[in-house]
């Protein structure tokens, strides 16, 4: 039998509800070679019986293994798969049909690429969309240290060579339920090539069994990462000098997490873990400080909350709500403002920047040191 170019793998463990959409989409690819590989984790639902449904598709194989992890459940499927290139599909998440074929583009259009990355889309379990990741709108380049401040991709959003795969060694049951992360970093820290498709290729599904809610086991699984990322051998010491701040961005995506599930008190916790790393203010770094650098952004990527964005607190209720001090959230709120005054300068829309700007610079007259601000202004002043 000739053997497939493309190998994706589908864990699942007590998914039988959700496994059934995943094969689907997988076999109404527009591409035609491939097999799919779904690793039953010692389900004890239907999984099995759903699964093995599709015995009339030749392409789908089934596998079940004592309940070991989905790192496991997914090495397992990498030491079966005969393609070249391996995907990995979560079972509650979903392929868009042309997936495979962005992928392959992608591929095609760099020579000796080792992962290409995709966007995907967030949705409910009604299939509304809940918003849309980018990645290469933040990133024109997947960098390892662009890397450490963000996790660009899911297993769902990604193609990965083989032979790199065997490089780094898989996944890391150590690191769940981070190892995708984990895996990641150990691609871009190995030097794997990797590119865009530019393309969403997926629909991740949010609802309350994601691993992500868990916020505790997730922050120790995205530590434990870091633990393995900063003791590499031969790391270079640019990159090194980066672990504190790593951290604390770990922490800050953690503290957002937190909030966004209302868990306010875990949230706060995490603040203090994140501040407690990485004090130093954004109006002290160069360039536009968009980067999630810095205890202010701490402020930010809790604001971009929908709960915390429409609402009217100010900012000492603010301070009493995370047990930080006023001025804090003030530099907060200001570099809030200064990231959005960026934005609308890359936009070209005048008025808005003029506006968050002059609402920043209330908030914290730090930032008319910033080279940018002062370039600005002196072609835009402020009118009263």
């Amino acid at each position: 039998m000739t053997a497939p170019g493309w190998s994706i793998v589908v864990p699942t463990h007590n998914r039988g509800g959700f496994v059934r959409r995943a094969i689907a989409s997988v076999r109404a690819q527009t591409i035609d070679d491939w097999e799919l590989i779904v690793v039953d984790d010692g389900s004890e639902d239907d999984t099995r019986e759903i699964a093995t449904s599709f015995r009339d598709e030749p392409r789908v194989r089934y596998v079940c293994q004592p309940h070991a992890g989905r790192s496991v459940a997914r090495n397992h499927g990498v030491g079966l798969a005969r393609g070249e290139i391996v995907c990995f599909l979560d079972s509650d998440d979903t392929y868009l049909e042309t997936a495979l074929a962005s992928h392959r583009r992608a591929f095609a259009g760099a020579h000796g690429i080792g992962m290409t990355i995709g966007g995907y889309r967030n949705v409910d379990e009604g299939g509304n969309g809940l918003g849309e990741r980018l990645p290469w709108k933040r990133h024109p380049e997947p960098t390892p240290e662009s890397w450490l401040f963000d996790c660009m991709a899911l297993p769902g959003s990604v193609a990965i060579r083989r032979e790199w795969l065997e490089t780094v060694g898989g996944f890391d049951s150590s690191t769940e339920p981070a190892e995708d992360w984990d895996l990641f970093l150990g691609l871009a820290f190995s030097g794997c090539p990797t590119g865009w498709t530019h393309d969403i290729v997926c629909n991740r599904l949010v609802h309350p069994g994601n691993s992500t809610n868990d916020v505790r086991a997730h922050r120790l699984g995205t530590m434990r990462a870091l633990d393995k990322a900063f003791r590499r051998p031969g790391l270079d010491p640019g990159v090194a000098a980066l672990e504190r701040r790593a951290r604390a961005w770990a922490h800050l995506a953690s503290a957002r997490n937190a909030a966004s599930l209302g868990r306010d008190d875990l949230a706060a916790e995490e603040l203090r873990a994140a501040a407690g790393l990485d004090a130093l203010p954004a109006w002290e770094r160069r360039g536009p400080a968009l980067s999630p650098l810095g205890f202010p952004a701490l402020l930010e990527a809790l604001l971009a909350d929908e709960r915390l964005r429409h609402g009217s607190t100010g900012p000492a209720e603010l301070a009493a709500r995370w047990s930080l001090s006023v001025a804090d959230v003030r530099r907060g709120l200001a570099r809030v403002e200064l990231s959005r005054f960026f934005a609308a300068l890359a936009d070209d829309n005048g008025g808005e920047a003029g506006s968050r700007l002059h609402r920043g610079l209330a908030l914290d007259h730090r930032w008319l040191a910033h080279h940018a601000v002062t370039s600005y202004l002196l072609r835009h002043p402020f009118r009263r």
